[in-house]
Order: C-alpha cells, then structure tokens, then sequence
C-alpha cells in the first residue's frame, strides 16, 4: 500500500509539472504576441490597397539616408558651384532603368508570385514618372545644353536609358509631392513608402555602382542639331522647353 501510494504520488507530481510548464509555454507565447503587436509594423495587404481615400492622412514620407543626402549636396556643388560646372558624362551605366531592373529582380527573388506583380507594376511607374520629370523638374539650369545633345545623339532612347544614379536620386525630392497628389489610399501610401525606402537603402549600399566618378565640363553651346534626329527628339526637347523657366531659375529640391 505505501509503495502504491508513493507511485501515485509521483504520477500526480508529473502531471502537475507537466500542465505547469504547458501553462507557462502558453503564458510565454501570449506575452510574446502582445509584445509584437506594439513592436512589429503593420503588415500591408494589398488587397487593403483600394480602401477609400482618406484626405485627413498625412503626406507622403520617403526618408533619405544621410549619405544620399550627401550625394545630392555634391551633386549640386559640382553642376552650379564649380568653375567650370562639371556634370555627369552620358549615356550613363548603369542607366536608371537598369537600377531600377536590378532592384526589381533582387526584391522580385523574395517575394511570392502577386507580390511580384505588383513591384513589377511600381517600380515600371517609377521608371515613367522619371522619364517625364527629367526634362521638366529633374535638370539644373547648367544641364540643359547637355541634355539637348543627348536628345540628338539617342533620338530613340527615353532618359532613363541615358540617366543614371545622379538624377534618379533627385527624383526622390519630387515623388512626395507627386504621390501626395496620386489620392493613394493609407495602407496604399504606407506600402509604395516603404517599397521607395527599401529602394534608396539599395542604392545607399551600391553606392559604388549606382553613381559615377567621371564627369564633363558644362557645354556652353548647343551643336547645330542634324535633320534626322530633330523629329525624333522633338518631344523630349518641347518638355524640356516647358520646364525651361523653372530650370533656369530652380534647382532640383536640395535635401533638408
């Protein structure tokens, strides 16, 4: 009888510890769930994305990082501050869009098939947006010569075939207004922020590859433009025109 009881005893003592530690793992798990709920961001659905627009919602954000913020200060120094300006030798290379192909397929390899659809959507809108700012809001002034050459020598080619990591990195001055503009609903506007973030990081950490070393004086003149090449480069040349009293007058928005 005493050693039946004596193995009872012990039985009971297992169960006990038993349901005591699955208690605590349970406890453990819901701390760590509330924990997550007030550490981790909040996930974005894209199937959120077409909630109504809510006009109370604050302006778009896209946060540069110091040393992009940096880049652009040079960048502005060497086009309008130097004697004489010196500016980026085009075409570039990496072209714009080709940094923008390279992000899309490094970001596209961690991503599931719907994700994919839509980076591929964003980002091929970036490559727009850049292709109709840059004659308008993305040259300085000392650029325009250089531009209308290019416009000449690559009648088929748009500037983000010609462009590279300088002026793609101004964009970002202007895309909050642009998409503050866009009517993007809030998980929508959180998403696209978070998407342009993660692309400057790229361009921060390729930093060596995205922008260039070897810089042109500044072209005083236009060249006599041949006739086969005025027609095709008719259009770029009209926005640029269009664009021509902010250029003149305006530089790309500098980094606070």
């Amino acid at each position: 009888d005493k050693i039946a009881k004596r193995l009872v005893e012990q039985e009971r003592r297992r169960k006990d510890a038993r349901e005591k530690a699955k208690k605590g793992a349970e406890d453990a798990k819901a701390k760590d769930r509330e924990a997550n709920k007030t550490s981790k961001k909040p996930r974005v659905d894209y199937g959120r994305a077409l909630e109504p627009f809510d006009p109370s919602a604050p302006e778009l954000k896209i946060p540069l990082p110091l040393t992009l913020k940096r880049q652009l200060v040079q960048d502005w120094e060497r086009v309008t501050q130097m004697d004489p300006q010196m500016l980026v030798s085009l075409p570039r290379s990496p072209t714009a869009h080709e940094i923008i192909n390279m992000y899309a397929e490094q970001r596209m390899k961690k991503t599931n098939a719907k994700a994919q659809v839509k980076i591929q959507e964003l980002y091929e809108g970036l490559r727009v947006y850049f292709d109709a700012a840059l004659p308008v809001t993305l040259l300085y002034a000392k650029e325009r010569h250089q531009f209308l050459e290019a416009c000449r020598r690559h009648p088929d080619k748009p500037p983000s075939q010609v462009y590279g990591g300088e002026h793609l990195l101004r964009l970002f001055t202007k895309l909050p207004a642009i998409l503050g503009r866009a009517s993007l609903a809030p998980v929508e506007a959180t998403q696209v922020s978070g998407h342009l973030a993660d692309f400057l990081k790229f361009m921060q950490k390729h930093s060596a590859t995205v922008f260039t070393d070897q810089f042109e004086p500044q072209l005083t003149q236009p060249q006599a433009q041949p006739a086969a090449a005025a027609s095709s480069s008719k259009g770029n040349e009209e926005a640029a025109s269009e664009g021509g009293a902010a250029m003149d007058t305006d530089a790309p928005s500098s980094p606070e």
